[in-house]
């Protein structure tokens, strides 16, 4: 797998990106039952934790709570949800008012 290639205007973007890439290229190969967009999430989640803070270093629990978006949880009818997991997607019954 080849990390995507652009090209971005400034020196400063173009070393941002290619930060981004490698960091997303290192977590998939350690990780490799993540999807590239669960490691996005993961690295975002870092990424909003610093925001607020960042004096400090930062720790997550090992069952921490995913941040899922249109990529990863989308809602089929009324009836069930598709959620990737780390082994494949999922169909998951939805049951309202009960």
């Amino acid at each position: 797998m080849k990390p995507a290639t652009g090209s971005p205007e400034s020196p400063s973007r173009r070393k941002f990106f290619v930060r981004w890439n490698c960091t997303i290229w290192e977590a998939r190969e350690r990780f490799p039952s993540l999807t590239s967009q669960m490691v996005i999430r993961a690295i975002a989640k870092v990424s909003d934790s610093y925001k607020p803070e960042k004096e400090s270093l930062h720790s997550f629990r090992k069952y921490s709570a995913m941040e899922y978006d249109k990529r990863l949880l989308s809602f089929k009818s009324l009836s069930h949800a598709s959620i990737a997991t780390i082994h494949g997607r999922i169909a998951v019954p939805l049951v309202f008012g009960h």
